[in-house]
């Protein structure tokens, strides 16, 4: 699962390669094997421990394999920054797709908010079982497939970011964390775990109905002393159904041990999807 340098063509002078930004640097668009795939610079943190991190993790990657999880296809570390290389999803992230992105490569099927809630709550479920926790699920943590199925990415890295945290407090190019997801217990300095990527799943939920931030309006200081101090949750959306509402009530509980498992979730979503489908285009 190492590739060389060689192996990987992309241009990081090329802006228009550049298709966005991950979690340690910015995402090319490149070629590998004869197919286009998606190569993250990480230029973020401590290039030491960046390399290090992945080679300990190549392993577990490779065997993480799930249709709503973003396949990883290798790492190259032989020289100064490392980068990884995975597949190219030409939708872009869930959120994009669903505000009609003009380049996007979709076609007039909106596919229904209840099928993609329950397709990344399948690749939570095998995320979980394989004792992998996300930390960091979120919408812009979610791609759309050629398919049209939502993949979730991000997950290899995740942990990392809680470690170089505990070391510098940020990734090197902005702050590590993304309180606006986090549970109560994280905000409260406590570590990720799999009641707190259930939490998160919550606020995603939110924010594919919403097509916002939850609590955007707020800083992190305040956003901390509202979630802590007063409990404080989201308002429910006009457009949102009875059953996603009462789901999001049970996984952002305050006490992590109510919280459902995604095991749980998964079957209820699909009994969801039996009975009917919400449609939604965010404007």
């Amino acid at each position: 699962w190492a590739v060389t340098s060689l192996e990987v063509r992309f241009d990081p002078g090329d802006r228009e390669s550049c298709i966005g930004q991950g979690t340690f640097g910015n995402i090319y668009k490149g070629e590998w094997n004869g197919q286009v795939v998606a190569v993250e610079e990480m230029h973020g943190g401590d290039a030491q421990m960046l390399t290090a991190y992945i080679r300990n993790e190549i392993t577990k990657w490779s065997q993480i394999a799930h249709p709503h999880l973003l396949p990883f296809y290798g790492a190259c570390l032989e020289f100064g920054r490392p980068f990884i290389v995975t597949r190219f999803c030409g939708n872009g992230t869930i959120l994009e797709f669903l505000r009609c992105k003009p380049d996007a490569n979709r076609t007039v099927f909106v596919r229904p908010l209840h099928v993609f809630l329950h397709e990344i709550s399948l690749g939570m479920t095998y995320l979980h079982n394989q004792g992998v926790i996300h930390a960091n699920l979120k919408a812009a943590s979610v791609l759309v497939g050629d398919d049209q199925k939502a993949v979730i990415t991000d997950f290899g890295l995740s942990r990392l970011q809680y470690q170089i945290a505990s070391v510098t407090g940020t990734t090197g190019t902005k702050t590590v964390w993304t309180p606006h997801w986090m549970a109560p217990e994280l905000l409260g300095g406590g570590l990720p775990d799999k009641p707190a990527d259930v939490y998160s799943f919550a606020f995603l939920a939110w924010e594919l109905y919403t097509g916002l931030a939850p609590f955007g309006y707020l800083h992190n200081a305040a956003l901390a002393h509202r979630v802590l101090n007063k409990k404080e949750l989201p308002h429910r959306p006009e457009c949102m159904d009875d059953a996603t509402w009462d789901m999001a009530e049970k996984c952002w509980r305050y006490e992590a041990s109510q919280r459902p498992s995604f095991a749980s979730i998964q079957r209820r979503l699909r009994r969801v999807l039996l009975k009917g489908m919400c449609f939604i285009v965010i404007s």
